[in-house]
């Protein structure tokens, strides 16, 4: 029942959906940051992650979706160009405070000459203190493929619920088990990704 093809907006929407349909969570979308430009318009700034929620216990969830259609999701180029770093800061900055925080990935399926990849949707922990990050951080770990995936995220299952006709991504499970993957992370020594080459902008990717 999963997606074969998704946009990013439509990932969104949908894990949105799961949530508000949820007696088990409660959230929304981040509010929206703007700013004035050279020409005195307002223009919008995405600056937060998607979906900011809270477990039925009080523990707040951040959320922001990506949808990818190559081989990998290159999260250090986008570091590079400022264009996620903020919201990778704000996970980060979140899981350190104990909240559950998570990238949801989903792969598009790709039919290649000699192989086909089917569609998948994970989710992917996200702490300072997680082998993954610390690698990242450091430069030795620059994309997302399916293999990590695969290594340390827990895929979703997509499932038609109650009095719905279509297929959503099983988000309350995907967050509990998250929650359950962050405990040894947590129970590390804090790793300082603010002084880390690649958020002091020291690693060059090509």
């Amino acid at each position: 029942m999963t997606p074969k093809k998704l946009k990013g907006t439509e990932l969104e929407k949908e894990v949105l959906a799961a949530i508000k349909s949820s007696d088990e969570l409660t959230g929304n979308r981040y509010g929206v940051m703007v700013a004035v430009d050279a020409d005195k318009q307002l223009r919008r700034i995405k600056s937060y992650p998607d979906i900011e929620g809270v477990i039925s216990c009080g523990i707040q969830f951040v959320i922001e979706c990506k949808v990818c259609s190559q081989s990998s999701l290159r999260l250090a180029s986008r570091i590079e160009d400022d264009k996620s770093s903020k919201q990778l800061k704000h996970l980060l900055e979140r899981g350190d405070f104990m909240a559950i925080t998570m990238y949801v990935i989903h792969f598009n399926e790709r039919v290649l000459k000699t192989k086909s990849e089917p569609a998948c949707t994970y989710a992917f922990p996200v702490h300072s203190s997680h082998e993954f990050w610390i690698r990242f951080c450091r430069g030795e770990e620059l994309n997302i493929n399916r293999e990590t995936c695969e290594k340390y995220a827990y895929q979703i299952v997509w499932y038609v619920p109650p009095r719905c006709r279509r297929a959503r991504p099983n988000i309350a499970t995907a967050i509990n088990r998250v929650e359950n993957m962050l405990t040894e992370s947590r129970s590390k020594p804090k790793f300082d990704w603010r002084e880390s080459p690649m958020f002091r902008k020291e690693i060059k990717v090509k």
